[in-house]
């Protein structure tokens, strides 16, 4: 089910979002968002801003990438607890090349 509303473009090119979609994607005032040009209109999206030493960049998952599919191949799959324990190996691994 979708549900529309329609706001007004304000005099200063502000846009009230409706509350349910707020708390429905966790937004909170402050918080960044993208706007994307689409077809069929404009994508507004959450962003979270990391820092360079902190993000993958093309050739970090590039080489991840590649080191799945080796595992794969062997069938040398690693399980993890969760997602955070997850990425600590991977910037483990990561720093070693």
């Amino acid at each position: 089910m979708h549900l529309t509303m329609i706001r007004p473009i304000g005099r200063r090119n502000q846009i009230t979002i409706p509350p349910y979609l707020l708390k429905r994607f966790g937004l909170h005032p402050g918080d960044l968002v993208n706007f994307r040009q689409e077809r069929e209109g404009i994508l507004m999206k959450p962003v979270d801003v990391v820092e360079r030493n902190q993000a993958w960049t093309k050739e970090d998952l590039d080489a991840m990438e590649r080191l799945f599919e080796k595992q794969k191949e062997k069938k040398g799959y690693i399980r993890f607890d969760n997602s955070k324990s997850a990425l600590k190996y991977l910037r483990k691994i990561m720093k070693k090349r």
